[in-house]
């Protein structure tokens, strides 16, 4: 008798075991997928890595890392549509998506040649954008780019609020306004960089744009000269 019930807690005991590998096995094969997925992109196989995505995707959910990582394998792979299917099904979920999610969404949509859905993706950021500074940059320069010349100042002038020290949001507000014939404050802008960082050659270069279009091409022959490293 008793050998018997050794033998019955022996194979109840195997089957738990076998049982929880299976179990363990099914509810991890999102994440060994997308841990696939990750090592067949980083070696340039784009329709491999799409295919552990997928599967990934669906047996986890479409998280935002996944998402994006399985929009970027169907790019590459040559699948334009299915790339944007996942990014446009990601910003229209009622996900909480931080600004640096998004501006990564909206740099996929660029990438792809689609500057208005990149904008639509950082503009979902709302106000939370200035959180990140990098991500409000970047959607100034969208809204710049689609033609939204009011929006992109007033977000740039609210980058420099929040961030006084920022030398992409004083340059790119430099630029704004100097190709809508402001180069004075433009000037002003990026001479307010370079006394803070007299060795910015990307300042220069900028005040070196402004003054040419402000019609002064000596001064801005100078600029371009010490972004060159030439003495003036």
């Amino acid at each position: 008798m008793r050998y018997w019930q050794h033998v019955i807690f022996a194979s109840l005991l195997a089957l738990s075991a076998l049982t929880s590998c299976f179990v363990f096995r099914l509810l991890n094969i999102s994440s060994v997928a997308f841990h696939s997925g990750e090592s067949m992109l980083s070696q340039g196989k784009f329709t491999e890595a799409l295919q552990k995505f997928r599967i990934a995707a669906a047996a986890g959910g479409l998280r935002p890392s996944m998402a994006l990582k399985l929009a970027r394998s169907a790019f590459l792979a040559g699948d334009a549509t299915f790339s944007k299917e996942v990014l446009s099904s990601l910003i229209t979920s009622k996900t909480r998506l931080s600004p640096d999610v998004l501006n990564a969404v909206a740099g996929e949509f660029d990438s792809m040649g689609m500057p208005a859905l990149a904008l639509a993706a950082l503009r979902r950021a709302g106000d939370s954008v200035l959180q990140s500074e990098p991500s409000a940059i970047y959607l100034a320069e969208l809204e710049s780019r689609v033609g939204d010349v009011a929006a992109s100042e007033q977000l740039y002038r609210r980058v420099l609020g929040k961030y006084p020290d920022s030398i992409a949001a004083a340059l790119g507000l430099a630029q704004l306004v100097a190709w809508h014939g402001r180069t004075q404050e433009a000037e002003g802008l990026c001479e307010s960089v370079l006394r803070r960082n007299p060795e910015n050659r990307q300042a220069r270069l900028v005040l070196g744009r402004v003054l040419t279009a402000a019609g002064r091409f000596n001064d801005a022959i100078v600029q371009y000269r010490q972004v060159l490293g030439e003495t003036p």
